[in-house]
This record gives structure tokens, C-alpha cells and sequence, in this order.
């Protein structure tokens, strides 16, 4: 497998632009935070 490859298995494309709500925003925040938990030693995030 190359780099280019393990790098992609592990990014994340989040919706990003200047009309997301208060309410979008939090729950993009809170659905990372719940799809990262118990994903691997180390890999939860804390946002």
C-alpha cells in the first residue's frame, strides 16, 4: 500500500463554508466526537 493511500484511509472531509448554522456546527462537531470514540488506541478527538 502506498502513503498517498494509508494517509486517505484515515483523512476526513468535513463540510466547511460561511453559512453553517450554530446548530449544523454542532452537530458536525458532535457526530466526529461519536464516530471517533473506542476507534483504535489513541484516536478519539476532543473538539
Amino acid at each position: 500500500m502506498f502513503l498517498t493511500e494509508k494517509i486517505a484511509d484515515r483523512g476526513i472531509a468535513l463540510p466547511l463554508h460561511g453559512h453553517l448554522t450554530d446548530d449544523e456546527m454542532h452537530f458536525i462537531v458532535q457526530t466526529a466526537k461519536d464516530s471517533s470514540i473506542n476507534v483504535g488506541a489513541g484516536t478519539a478527538i476532543y473538539l
